[in-house]
Formats: structure tokens, C-alpha cells, sequence
């Protein structure tokens, strides 16, 4: 007898796969996204576990962003003023 609040099977998983049967995994969002990398930046800040610097092109300090070159590595960063950020 089943509980009215006892979640429903909606499928029975068979593994390994049937022989021919393809079996496909999608992962909702990587798990190294750049707006995962985005927003641990802006957090950061935030909190002030990091500062502003200046550009390290032209030594800018006026509207200055983190250019985040690999989101696997939100930290490993570099400043950029707007005429040096890559787009």
C-alpha cells in the first residue's frame, strides 16, 4: 500500500544500459560557469576579501573591471579599464 505522501516512481533505471541503448547525461549548468565566476567576484568585493586594482595595461584607476580569463579560476584575475577589456 502506497502512502499518499510517498513520492511517485517515475521511472526504473536499468544500468548498465541495454546493448544499443545510448544513454545521455546533460548537466543542468557547468559546473565553471562565467557567471558562476561573475558573481564569486562580485561576492568577494563585496566583502572586501579583494580590491580593485589598477589596470595592468595602462595603469588606469578610473572604471576599472575584472577580466576573468578562465572561469574554472574566478580569482586568477586581471584588471582591465573598458578601452583595454577584450569584448
Amino acid at each position: 500500500m502506497r502512502h499518499s505522501h510517498a513520492r511517485p516512481r517515475r521511472y526504473r533505471t536499468l544500468w548498465p544500459p541495454a546493448e544499443g541503448i545510448r544513454v545521455m547525461r546533460t548537466p543542468s549548468r557547468p559546473a565553471y560557469s562565467p557567471e558562476r565566476a561573475r558573481l564569486a567576484v562580485a561576492v568577494a568585493l563585496r566583502d572586501g576579501r579583494i580590491e580593485r586594482g589598477p589596470c595592468e595595461v595602462c595603469e588606469a584607476a578610473e572604471g576599472v573591471e575584472a577580466y576573468i580569463a578562465n572561469p574554472a579560476q574566478p580569482f586568477a584575475l586581471s584588471w582591465r579599464c573598458p578601452t583595454h577589456m577584450p569584448r
